[in-house]
């Protein structure tokens, strides 16, 4: 029920459905001033939403920044590595396929080889009732061991189903090979890491963000003025990750579960 209605709000928030309502709103208006006013409304809200300099803005506020991999100066128990990265529905079985954010994958083996961590545990399940179907935990697994990472070194919890199992889960596997009380490096999504973060210190575990998966980089946005005003779906795409997400830390908070 919660999943279902988490689903739905989202829906209720998205910067799309404001432009659609206030569009379908001035359609069928029967004052012609209301039905501008609204209609005006719309399409300015459209441009703002779909403006490159707007959501990276947006975006770029609440991405927790990358940090040097020389900064992290202390050896932690593990990195925990949240899923989202692969494709469980995509034919054939045969390999895995990612998508955006292969670099949490990635950025956690260079973490094991650089001594920044000593385990890997990545975290995932899955919905898919599809014959044969692996959880998102083994398909990352998968990765890791084609990047050189011991089996013996890499932890599998393969039941979570969201940020809030992730880290439930995962506290109760690291309680389990007596690793509760140990540091840990957090590796997910730059823009996710602020829920995620407080979900695993709300269920008692001591973890440090090492952030991935930018949706912003660090150089210009265009090269010309009109690169950086101009609306595009790309930029749509970002403010509706930004509002979904920033509601979802919202619906966390409020639940005491971040």
């Amino acid at each position: 029920m919660f999943y279902f209605l988490s689903k739905t709000v989202y829906l209720l928030v998205m910067p799309l459905t404001w432009v659609f309502a206030l569009l379908f709103i001035a359609i069928f208006s029967k004052k012609t001033k209301r039905k501008n006013q609204f209609l005006v409304t719309g399409v300015v809200l459209l441009f703002v939403f779909s403006n490159p300099y707007f959501s990276t803005f947006l975006m770029k506020s609440w991405e927790l920044p990358a940090k040097p991999f020389a900064t992290y100066s202390k050896s932690y128990q593990t990195a925990i590595v949240l899923g989202g990265v692969t494709d469980i529905h995509k034919l054939p079985r045969d390999r895995v396929f990612t998508k955006q954010g292969a670099d949490r994958i990635l950025h956690a083996a260079e973490l094991l080889k650089k001594g920044i961590v000593k385990h890997i545990l990545v975290s995932g399940g899955t919905f898919s009732k599809e014959e044969n179907a692996t959880s998102e935990a083994l398909q990352m697994k998968k990765i890791l061991l084609q990047c050189g990472i011991p089996d013996s070194l890499i932890i599998v919890e393969g039941n979570s189903l969201n940020t809030r199992e992730n880290a439930l889960k995962s506290a109760e596997v690291l309680g389990e090979v007596g690793w509760a009380e140990k540091e840990h490096l957090l590796v997910t999504s730059a823009f996710h890491m602020r829920r995620a973060k407080s979900c695993f210190k709300k269920v008692g575990l001591k973890v440090d963000a090492f952030s991935t998966d930018f949706y912003t980089s660090d150089g210009r946005l265009g090269v010309s003025f009109l690169e950086v005003i101009y609306p595009n779906e790309d930029s749509l795409f970002k403010t509706f990750r930004v509002f979904r997400e920033v509601l979802g830390y919202v619906v966390y908070k409020a639940l005491a579960y971040a």
